[in-house]
């Protein structure tokens, strides 16, 4: 069995739905960096969907995945800038701090621990005033309200919160937030590759949905580490 999350994939992420997705994600990181060069540690990045991009622009990134398969992927290209580690985010240690941590589509799978918790080993490794980014779903938006009338429990099967959980945790890790924004309006499954996907991303824009944080069905957030835990 291939790996699940491969990029490369149009049952994934190679696709309207997908290259939507890994364009606002990374829209969202990049205007969260504001010098060159920082060291980012990538949170379950599988094969390099945001860090060969972030490489790309000069960054150095560590990929830390549980997948095996994903690590194999990373390693069939040469890509400078970018090394791995085969392992999980609860027992990972490094010899340096990063600048960056992200997060993306990844921490709803790590269900051993609170958030809380697990934002409070992000903290340990980043560096005081170190970034922490986050791209996750919404437990309150009306699209998971949706699928809980359509017995469709997702805060059942993943480590997710609302708006205000995600800040709470946040803020008991050590962390102040300091941009949040939804997105993933759109009316389709997340790996449709409908060509109106670009018409609804026009219409998303458009009424400035992004805004709209309680509702959204996920949410990009920035915060800041102001203290150690």
């Amino acid at each position: 069995m291939g790996y699940e999350y491969n990029k490369d994939d149009p049952l994934v992420f190679n696709n309207e739905m997908g290259r939507y997705r890994t364009e606002r994600q990374l829209k969202f990181i990049k205007n969260c960096l504001h010098v060159e060069g920082l060291r980012i540690l990538d949170i379950g990045g599988g094969n390099g969907r945001l860090a060969i991009p972030l490489a790309s622009l000069g960054h150095k990134v560590t990929i830390i995945d549980i997948s095996k398969e994903a690590i194999d992927l990373l390693k069939e290209r040469s890509q400078p800038n970018i090394e791995w580690v085969h392992g999980d985010i609860l027992r990972f240690d490094y010899l340096n701090f990063f600048d960056v941590a992200i997060a993306i589509d990844s921490i709803k799978y790590i269900k051993s621990v609170s958030l809380a918790r697990l934002f409070a080993k992000i903290n340990t490794l980043l560096a005081q005033d170190g970034l922490f980014v986050i791209a996750e779903i919404n437990k309150n938006s009306w699209r998971n309200h949706l699928r809980a009338l359509l017995r469709r429990r997702v805060d059942l099967q993943y480590n997710i919160e609302s708006a205000e959980g995600y800040r709470s945790s946040l803020e008991s890790a050590g962390f102040e937030i300091e941009k949040m924004e939804g997105f993933f309006w759109m009316p389709f499954v997340y790996n449709s590759d409908s060509p109106f996907v670009r018409a609804f991303k026009q219409i998303e824009d458009g009424l400035h949905l992004k805004a709209w944080i309680s509702q959204s069905p996920r949410l990009l957030i920035a915060a800041r580490k102001t203290k150690k835990v």
